[in-house]
C-alpha cells in the first residue's frame, strides 16, 4: 500500500471509529457526564431538595419545606427558567 493510500485508509478507519463512538471529545469526559446524568436520574428528588428561588435565611439557601428528611444529600435543585439546575456539593 502506498503512503497516500495508507493515510487515506487510516483517516477512513478513524472516521468510522469516531462515528461509532459518537463524538470527538475525551472518553473520560463523556463517561463522567454519563455518570452524573445517571446519578441525577436515579436520585434527583430524593438527594436534591428544592431551593426556594433566590431566598436565603441567615445567609443560607432557603429549602422548600416538604416535611421530608433528605438522607445522603448530594446538593440542591433549583428552577432556572423552564429547566432544573442541580447544585452539587463539592465532595459529592
Amino acid at each position: 500500500m502506498s503512503g497516500r493510500r495508507g493515510i487515506a485508509r487510516g483517516r477512513a478507519d478513524h472516521g468510522a471509529w469516531l462515528a461509532l463512538r459518537g463524538e470527538g471529545g475525551a472518553a473520560e469526559d463523556t463517561d463522567a457526564l454519563m455518570r452524573v446524568r445517571a446519578f441525577i436520574d436515579a436520585y434527583g428528588k430524593s438527594r436534591f431538595p428544592r431551593v426556594v428561588d433566590g431566598e436565603t435565611i441567615g445567609g443560607r439557601l432557603a429549602v422548600s419545606d416538604t416535611g421530608r428528611i433528605t438522607i445522603s444529600r448530594a446538593g440542591f435543585r433549583q428552577k432556572v427558567s423552564r429547566d432544573t439546575a442541580f447544585l452539587f456539593f463539592p465532595k459529592t
